[in-house]
């Protein structure tokens, strides 16, 4: 049996788990974490607090949340609406100025490339400046503080841009023009074929490239289609005074080396005729080219005839010579010492399709 004091033990024991048991829960403690956002974290089961009324508050649109952010937030008041009021005044500014876009596309290379002078339209220099004018009048007064509102097209919907380059537009104008006249006209090109014609006529053959030819012929006819002169009309660009000079020096030079070799040249003598095939080049020379035959003969005594890689002829080729007058200007003291040749096409089992060409320089000679 067991002993008194090990009962007693046992029923102590008992009371005490029973005492634990209806002892009251001790209190929760609770922490409150500081938010960034002024808000009281709630808690489960409450209802979210509502925003805060002080300065630099935020709210929380209900629009749908940014790519990997638990929510989109902006300040107060931020709404769409402002940015659609400033888009529409930038609509309105760009209807009340006739042309506008035009003018501002005119001087935007300039204003983004400090070394550009390209001219994207026909709208014109003097143009675009009247209407560039306007605009900076326009945002200085009725869209002053007109903003860009983001859009992803860049400059073109851009009127901070707009209004800047009206601003500016008489020192990108300067700039332009400077870029036009250092950059894009100089006249390198042509005083090196004048050298090299110089070189073949005082060492080789006194052929001369036909646009060269042209300068010493028919200089003024030259000046007037040549690039330059384009490009600052176009440009809207004045073209300075002695532009052509240093080409003008050189061409007096060659012209007199031209005419003092054309002097004691003459036209080499016939070797083989053909008169069909003569005959044919003398009416093309007239009809397409204005230029009449003096004297011309062949170089080649037959056909060159040249196959495919099975073996069936495509074309034929005859050479020659043949000394022209040019009409007007052009021939009114020298002849034009050129080769020549006759091409046919194998068309339908048999040779056709003729067609005449000569080549893009010529020696200086006496119209005999």
């Amino acid at each position: 049996m067991r002993s008194f004091a090990s009962r007693l033990s046992t029923c102590g024991a008992a009371v005490m788990f029973l005492l634990a048991l209806a002892a009251p829960a001790p209190a929760q403690i609770q922490i409150k974490i500081p938010n960034p956002l002024g808000r009281t974290r709630p808690s489960k089961g409450q209802p979210p607090a509502q925003p805060s009324n002080r300065p630099g508050a935020v709210t929380m649109p209900t629009g749908p949340a940014a790519p990997g952010a638990g929510g989109s937030i902006r300040p107060a008041g931020d709404d769409t609406s402002a940015k659609q009021a400033n888009q529409q005044r930038f609509n309105e500014m760009n209807k009340e100025v006739p042309e506008l876009f035009q003018a501002v596309e005119y001087f935007h290379p300039v204003y983004a490339d400090p070394k550009a002078s390209y001219v994207g339209n026909h709208h014109g220099a003097e143009r675009s400046l009247a209407t560039l004018a306007k605009l900076d009048e326009l945002c200085k007064t009725k869209y002053a503080g007109v903003k860009d509102f983001g859009s992803p097209w860049g400059w073109e919907q851009s009127p901070e841009t707009w209004c800047d380059i009206a601003a500016k537009r008489d020192e990108l104008h300067g700039r332009h023009k400077a870029n036009v006249l250092n950059n894009d006209t100089d006249l390198k090109g042509e005083l090196e074929n004048v050298d090299e014609a110089m070189k073949r006529l005082l060492t080789g053959d006194g052929f001369i490239r036909d646009g060269t030819l042209q300068a010493i012929l028919e200089r003024e006819q030259y000046k007037r289609e040549h690039y330059a002169t384009k490009r600052f009309a176009k440009a809207g660009v004045p073209m300075p005074a002695g532009f052509f000079a240093p080409l003008d020096a050189k061409l007096d030079e060659l012209a007199a080396a031209a005419e003092k070799r054309a002097a004691t040249s003459a036209f080499p003598a016939a070797r083989f005729h053909d008169a069909a095939i003569e005959q044919f080049a003398r009416v093309k020379f007239k009809q397409l080219h204005n230029k009449t035959v003096l004297k011309i003969h062949m170089t080649d005594t037959d056909w060159r005839a040249y196959r495919n890689s099975i073996g069936i002829p495509t074309e034929r080729y005859r050479g020659g010579l043949v000394l022209l007058k040019p009409a007007g200007p052009a021939g009114a003291k020298w002849c034009q010492h050129r080769t020549f040749h006759i091409k046919e096409l194998w068309v339908g089992g048999r040779w056709g399709s003729r067609t005449l060409d000569y080549s893009g320089s010529a020696a200086l000679l006496k119209c005999q």
